[in-house]
């Protein structure tokens, strides 16, 4: 059930930092190990 939180919460955070920049891919990788 945690994986599937972190999940939701990458997935918002996405878009977010997309509009940011590159850096968007950074934080995604880092939050799908965690989340696995």
């Amino acid at each position: 059930m945690s994986g599937s939180v972190i999940h939701s919460q990458s997935a918002a955070m996405v878009p977010a930092v997309n509009s940011a920049g590159p850096p968007v891919q950074l934080p995604v990788a880092i939050d799908y190990p965690a989340a696995l």
